[in-house]
């Protein structure tokens, strides 16, 4: 009787565990998709067309900007990760 319910509880718990796995995959996809929808979202909206035209030159105008932003903060990450491998 006693291993019955052990498995009967083991049987709960993997399915609490794959209903968790469940809703963080749906998290991460909703999170990667808002790249994507955002725009999409805009083109749909009134006046869309114009909003969209003004992302994108303001994206041309600061794509130096934008792009040093992103090795900083990718240098800042792999600075901390080996300092944190050295000082371990």
């Amino acid at each position: 009787m006693l291993p019955a319910a052990a498995f009967d509880e083991g049987k709960e718990s993997l399915k609490k565990a794959h209903g968790r796995r469940l809703i963080l995959a749906a998290a991460f996809v909703i999170i990667g998709s808002i790249g994507v929808l955002a725009p999409c979202a805009t083109a749909l909206s009134r006046g869309g067309e114009q909003r969209l035209h003004r992302m994108r030159g303001w994206l041309i105008q600061h794509n130096g900007a934008l792009t040093l932003l992103l090795i900083l903060v990718f240098a800042v990450l792999f600075l901390a990760k080996g300092l944190r491998g050295l000082l371990a």
